[in-house]
C-alpha cells in the first residue's frame, strides 16, 4: 500500500485542459499541468519533437512526481503541451508556419499560462526547459529571441542538428563519380540508398509533418551548432543513449508518424 501512494498520487495530481493564445484566439491548444509546491516559482516545460505529443512525457512527469514525494523535494510545476496539429491541439489557423512562429506561439503560451493559471508574470518563474528532436531547436531560439526570461535550465535529448541536411550525411551512392570501395567493410550500396531515402522521407525540411511546421528556414535560423551561447557558468551533463531502448522508442516514433500520414491531408 504504501508503495503505491506516490504513484496514485502523482498520477491524480495531472491535469488536462485547453487554453486559446490571444494571437490564435479560434484555435485550442492542449496541456498538461501539474502543480508545484505551492511555494515554488520554478516551472519545468516540456517541449515535444516533431511527431511525439505531449503524452508522451506523462511517464517522466509522474516519475518526477514520484522523485519528489519519495525524497521530500519540493516539486516545481511541470507542463506539457502539444503544437497546433499535435496531438488533441487544434491545427495551425494559418495552415503552414514556420519555427519563428512556434516560438512566437511559446512566448504568448506560457505569458498567458502563468497569467490565468499560476496568477503571476511569466518573468516570476524560473523556467527550465525539457526538449526533444526539434524541441531543442525551438528551445535555442526562444532563448536568443527572449533573454528576458528566466531560463534557468535547459535540457536537449536527440537535439537535432538545425545547421545539417541530415540527408547528406549518408553518402550519394548514384552521385557521378562515387566509388563503392569508400563503403565500410559489410556495407552495400542498396543499404546506403534506403537508409538514406527514409532519412529523406523522415527528416528533410520538404518531408510532410502533422504540424504543418516549414522547416525549410532552420538552417538559416540556426547557421551555428554552437549558438546561442549560455550566459554565466552552466552545468552541462551529456547522457548517452541505451542502443536497445533508443531502438525501440524509434520504432514507436515511426508507427506514429506512418499513423499520421494516413488520417492527416497535407
Amino acid at each position: 500500500m504504501t508503495s503505491n501512494t506516490p504513484k496514485t498520487r502523482g498520477t491524480m495530481n495531472l491535469t488536462n485542459s485547453t487554453i486559446q493564445l490571444s494571437t490564435k484566439p479560434t484555435s485550442d491548444l492542449s496541456y498538461t499541468f501539474s502543480p508545484g509546491t505551492p511555494t515554488t516559482i520554478t516551472l519545468v516545460v516540456f517541449l515535444n519533437g516533431l511527431i511525439l505529443p505531449k503524452s508522451s512525457w506523462q511517464s517522466t512527469i509522474i516519475a518526477t512526481q514520484i522523485k519528489c514525494l519519495e525524497n521530500n523535494i519540493l516539486q516545481p510545476h511541470l507542463l506539457s503541451y502539444d503544437r497546433y496539429g499535435q496531438g488533441d491541439s487544434d491545427a495551425h489557423p494559418n495552415g503552414a508556419h514556420d519555427i519563428s512562429d512556434v516560438v512566437a506561439d511559446l512566448q504568448t503560451f506560457l505569458t498567458t499560462f502563468c497569467e490565468q493559471k499560476l496568477h503571476s508574470a511569466l518573468s516570476a518563474s524560473n523556467i527550465v526547459l525539457v526538449c526533444n528532436s526539434i524541441g531543442c531547436a525551438i528551445a535555442r531560439l526562444y532563448c536568443a529571441s527572449h533573454p528576458s526570461t528566466n531560463i534557468s535550465g535547459l535540457i536537449f535529448l536527440d537535439s537535432i542538428m538545425a545547421h545539417v541536411d541530415l540527408v547528406s550525411l549518408w553518402p550519394d551512392v548514384d552521385a557521378p563519380g562515387f566509388d563503392k570501395s569508400t563503403l565500410p567493410e559489410g556495407t552495400t550500396v542498396k543499404e546506403i540508398k534506403s537508409v538514406r531515402e527514409q532519412y529523406k522521407q523522415r527528416f528533410h525540411v520538404s518531408a510532410p509533418n502533422p504540424e504543418n511546421l516549414d522547416r525549410s528556414n532552420l538552417a538559416q535560423l540556426l547557421p551555428q551548432a554552437g549558438s546561442p551561447k549560455l550566459q554565466g557558468n552552466p552545468f552541462l551533463t551529456i547522457v548517452g543513449h541505451d542502443a536497445e531502448t533508443f531502438a525501440e522508442e524509434n520504432e514507436v516514433s515511426v508507427f506514429v508518424l506512418a499513423t499520421k500520414r494516413q488520417s492527416v491531408k497535407y
